[in-house]
């Protein structure tokens, strides 16, 4: 009887904290909703500051808000067929048991754009961003 007394009350504060939900400002979803207009299901986040919507708009993609609904980036989901040659070339060179985790294109609120290429390597997370001619940046 003892252990369903504490057993009980620790059920329903998970629940609780499950069925909470990120409030997201209004300020947030209007910048979305403006910038998104035909997004489909949109699950929401905080990554590093920022909410971080993640929705499909032709295909898969994670778009970055500050606090005052400000756009900051949006990431794409890409195929490697959509890398330019010679990123696939460099990994490929530098890197040659990487395998990829995920490839994204990635466009900022300061007009500059850049491929994202996430691999493990060695159970290392290795990030590597390239320019859209495919020169890396980092």
């Amino acid at each position: 009887m003892k252990k369903l007394i504490v057993i009980i009350p620790m059920l329903f504060s998970l629940l609780f904290v499950a069925a909470q939900e990120l409030k997201v400002p209004d300020a947030v979803l209007e910048a979305f909703e403006t910038k998104y207009p035909d997004a489909g299901k949109v699950t929401w986040k905080i990554k590093n500051d920022a909410y971080q919507a993640q929705f499909n708009y032709e295909s898969k993609r994670l778009a970055y808000f500050a606090n005052d609904g400000k756009w900051l980036k949006t990431a794409t989901m890409i195929d490697e067929m959509d890398l330019p040659e010679n990123v696939v070339e460099y990994v490929m060179d530098n890197y040659d048991t990487a395998d990829f985790t995920q490839l994204q294109y990635v466009i900022n609120n300061k007009d500059q754009s850049y491929y994202l290429v996430i691999f493990e390597l060695d159970g290392e997370k290795i990030k590597l961003k390239f320019d859209d001619e495919g020169e890396i940046l980092q």
